[in-house]
């Protein structure tokens, strides 16, 4: 045998190895998946001053589970892709809760818009990268922010024609059919 194809040989042996070598060492999972505040995607609209985060983990392997999170919470989309969580950084959290995590940072103010992103760590301690951002906005939270008057009727009803109901003159009572019409025009091209 040739030099050269028994140099050939014990390479095209030794590949094999190496590959099987390189992958056996651990890799982390995918960054968790499915975001989720309040049970919805990007909510608009909150009234808890404490909202919950929920994900899914992006891990096929067998036996994946989560050990530990970590969420950023930030004022602004910048903020959080500069890595800051500017309202609220869980720091490394060991827990395998990925379900109902509760906001436990700076007090959220009435229609605040926020932004939050989440990594985990796997059964062998690695990291996953961030997930992808997601939103949620709050709601008014206190009554006396309410600025708006309610729609109502400013004359009485019977100031207007109308008698002190709106109803049939000869109700028949619960178990009548009673149809309210009223006649109107719909202009050509309305939709």
């Amino acid at each position: 045998m040739s030099r050269s194809a028994l140099l050939f040989g014990i390479v095209a042996l030794a590949l094999p190895l190496l590959g099987a070598s390189s992958s056996e060492r651990p890799s982390p999972a995918a960054p968790p998946v499915h975001l989720r505040c309040e049970h919805q995607v990007d909510p608009v609209g909150l009234d808890d001053p404490s909202p919950r985060f929920s994900w899914q983990l992006a891990d096929s392997r067998r036996g994946a589970r989560q050990t530990a999170y970590q969420i950023l919470v930030a004022a602004s989309a910048q903020e959080l892709r500069d890595g800051s969580g500017s309202l609220w950084d869980t720091g490394k959290r060991d827990s395998s809760r990925s379900v109902l995590a509760a906001y436990r940072g700076a007090p959220l103010r009435s229609k605040q818009r926020c932004w939050w992103k989440v990594r985990v760590w796997d059964q062998d301690g690695l990291a996953t990268g961030w997930s992808e951002p997601a939103t949620f906005e709050m709601g008014i939270m206190d009554a006396s922010e309410w600025k708006a008057r309610w729609i109502g009727l400013r004359q009485g009803a019977e100031e207007l024609g109308m008698g002190p109901w709106i109803w049939h003159a000869t109700d028949q009572g619960a178990g009548a059919t009673i149809y309210l019409r009223a006649p109107f025009d719909v202009r050509a091209g309305t939709k």
